[in-house]
């Protein structure tokens, strides 16, 4: 099994994102280097540019979920998931 983080992107400016990741890297470098994540975003935004802001700091997007950004996903030849795709859920309560 492999652990996926989701990247929520909340800013549409690809340049605004990259102090973000800065600071991320900045407290928590062993764990940003190499991990894989998932794009989540209700933005529209330059996804090369991001794409390109993301493996600068060592992260690999492995996917982008459903949203602004799948079409210029799929156009880059990265898969696009479910929003809903790998979020656990609680098991209903005993009835």
């Amino acid at each position: 099994m492999l652990p996926i983080t989701r990247v929520r992107v909340l800013e549409s400016d690809p340049a605004g994102v990259r102090p973000q990741l800065a600071e991320m890297v900045r407290q928590m470098p062993q764990a940003v280097k190499g991990m894989s994540v998932v794009i989540d975003s209700d933005v529209d935004t330059d996804l090369a540019a991001l794409l390109a802001a993301l493996r600068e700091v060592g992260i690999q997007p492995l996917a982008v979920s459903e949203g602004p950004l799948a079409e210029a996903a799929r156009a880059a030849g990265l898969p696009v998931v479910s929003r809903d795709s790998g979020k656990s859920s609680a098991a209903p309560p005993p009835a």
